[in-house]
């Protein structure tokens, strides 16, 4: 295969993950910090009138204590067992009960359908299911449609749904606890985790991630972003995603570091947790930051005119002073934020450069990632020390990155590689070649440094007449950041317009800021003139070519998987529906 690959001495960091192996650490990535650090909090929940928390010294007895009783249900080594829950405390402890007794933790999206459910589970066929008091009455329901589930318990202490119907499980807190604890170690090439993608009800994927692959993952976010026993992190992810599954929950604990839930997606409710617990540091997605920043935009300017003429001004003088005096200048904000975020972490879709820039002046740096689910699934990330803007970073200690010189695409070896597609050998293969190569999908390019820029996904190229191709996502960085603008999407519709006809367009899918729907109405067309007009001023930046053929304004949010990623071709196919 003919490939351009990153210089031998920048390869990849120097590390190596899978130089030693300690045991502890094989038995399910429960803490070896347990034993250290066993009265020291690990995991709490924001808002939570119960106090649901676990010590590093209760976290680790419990687990195993449930394991012990999944292990006398005859649960064996391979066998799934599905988590149906919020992101919590809880959902930690069913995690790790989970690999103590050496079957695959299947981590389920409550945010689905019960028909995109019902598909998984047909699809995994875990033996039992572990859900919350909140996610009560949908497990009953799958249950009743799963034939194969032989138990549903709750993660709870017991109760009734949340939803007021009643259901209700035996509580995995009032499960025997025979003393037979696991003493066989899971092994690094044994599965331990079993995730599916958003929106996969027609035909489900499930990626198999070895507990090598989660070490290896652990132990090189540990080594660049230099989590210890002083890290606090907000959570506001959903754990069932292995973005957040690693570069938080387990990270975090592996360097004996604190975790906060916060189960809600308001801003001002992640804020009040942010200023209570005081974090160091955050695993966020671009959307969000994009939200923050727009609130801080919005606040400012409310002010009186001096106050927002200095605003602007410190703002544009900011990068030229060290990190300590930015963060001086913009105390207030710190302050808001808890005053200990040192940095963002953010993954899971592109971030764009002004939304990038703007952290970077209030001398919070924001270090952008890139992975995918096949590859457990951080590749390459900025870091501490090694930042680059504009590009996703370095790979991960371990991890080959190599560019195919055919069509750019992006290939990966190495330890956080997928043990593979679930029961299905042949994708398995059309995905990671014979020799081990990864194959993302995804287009980019690498430096000389070795830095790994993304330009978009393979599938996601629009073709227009003229053969020429475009990346939406290059796109949408430059046309919808506009305070007019809540969000938008790029896609290609069908093309009618003379020699065009039958190629593709480019189509601007625009959500317009709230105040202005509610004050003009989504069908107003002098909203739509104004919306194309700022799409027109946008596009100035970019090549004729490149600039929208049509603009459609959307009332409601884009539809988004998990983590916050705009489904592409649900927006298109809403298009077409809507003619």
């Amino acid at each position: 295969m003919e490939s351009i690959s990153i210089p031998r001495h920048r390869r990849t960091r120097p590390a190596d993950p899978h130089k030693h192996h300690d045991p502890e650490h094989l038995s399910a990535l429960t803490p070896a910090r347990a034993a250290r650090f066993r009265h020291r909090q690990a995991l709490c929940l924001f808002g939570d009138e119960s106090n649901e928390s676990f010590t590093y010294g209760e976290l680790k007895a419990s687990a195993l204590r449930v394991s012990s009783y999944l292990l006398e249900q005859g649960i064996r080594p391979g066998d799934r067992i599905a988590i149906l829950s919020e992101s919590r405390p809880r959902w930690g402890l069913a995690f790790f009960a989970i690999l103590a007794a050496r079957a695959v933790a299947m981590p389920l999206d409550p945010s689905q359908s019960a028909d995109e459910l019902r598909a998984i589970l047909a699809n995994g066929k875990p033996r039992m299911l572990l859900t919350s008091t909140g996610c009560a009455s949908l497990a009953a329901r799958l249950e009743r449609e799963a034939g194969f589930l032989e138990q549903v318990y709750s993660i709870d202490p017991g109760g009734p749904g949340q939803d007021g119907s009643g259901t209700s499980f035996k509580s995995i807190d009032q499960l025997g606890a025979p003393g037979n604890y696991p003493r066989s170690l899971l092994l690094p090439n044994s599965p331990a985790v079993l995730s599916y993608t958003s929106g996969t009800m027609g035909n489900p994927k499930g990626v198999v991630t070895s507990l090598g692959n989660l070490i290896s993952q652990v132990r090189g976010l540990q080594a660049i972003m230099h989590n210890g026993t002083e890290t606090s992190c907000v959570s506001i992810l959903p754990l069932n995603h292995l973005f957040e599954l690693t570069a938080t929950f387990l990270t975090v604990l592996y360097g004996g570091g604190r975790i906060c839930y916060v189960n809600s997606l308001m801003p001002q409710d992640i804020t009040r947790a942010m200023q209570q617990q005081k974090p160091t540091c955050m695993v966020v997605v671009p959307l969000f930051l994009k939200l923050i920043r727009k609130r801080i935009q919005a606040e400012v300017a409310k002010q009186v005119a001096w106050k927002r003429v200095l605003f602007s001004a410190l703002l544009k003088v900011s990068l030229l002073m060290p990190k300590r005096l930015r963060r001086r200048l913009f105390q207030s904000i710190h302050t808001r934020f808890g005053g200990s975020l040192e940095y963002f972490a953010c993954g899971g879709a592109p971030l764009d450069p002004a939304t990038l820039q703007f952290f970077d002046r209030l001398g919070i740096p924001v270090y952008q990632g890139y992975g995918m689910a096949e590859a457990s699934p951080v590749i390459a990330s900025n870091a501490i020390g090694v930042n680059r803007p504009g590009s996703v970073g370095l790979a991960l200690p371990g991890v080959e990155i190599r560019i195919a010189k055919t069509d750019g695409e992006i290939l990966t070896r190495g330890p956080h590689v997928m043990r593979g597609y679930f029961d299905n050998p042949t994708q398995t293969a059309e995905t990671i070649d014979a020799d081990g190569w990864l194959h993302t999908g995804d287009i980019g390019y690498l430096d000389r440094d070795g830095y790994l820029y993304v330009n978009g996904r393979k599938k996601n190229i629009i073709v227009l007449g003229s053969g020429k191709n475009v990346h939406p996502e290059e796109l949408e960085a430059v046309l919808f950041d506009h305070a007019d603008i809540r969000e938008g999407c790029i896609v290609g519709i069908q093309s009618a317009r003379g020699i065009s006809d039958g190629s593709e367009d480019i189509c601007a899918v625009v959500v317009p800021h709230p105040d202005l729907i509610e004050a003009c109405g989504i069908g107003d067309p002098n909203l739509q003139r104004r919306i194309e007009r700022i799409i027109a001023d946008q596009a100035n930046r970019l090549a004729a070519w490149k600039r929208p053929a049509r603009v459609v304004l959307l009332a409601s949010e884009l539809p988004k998987t998990a983590t916050r990623k705009v489904k592409r071709r649900e927006v298109a196919r809403q298009l077409v529906i809507g003619g």
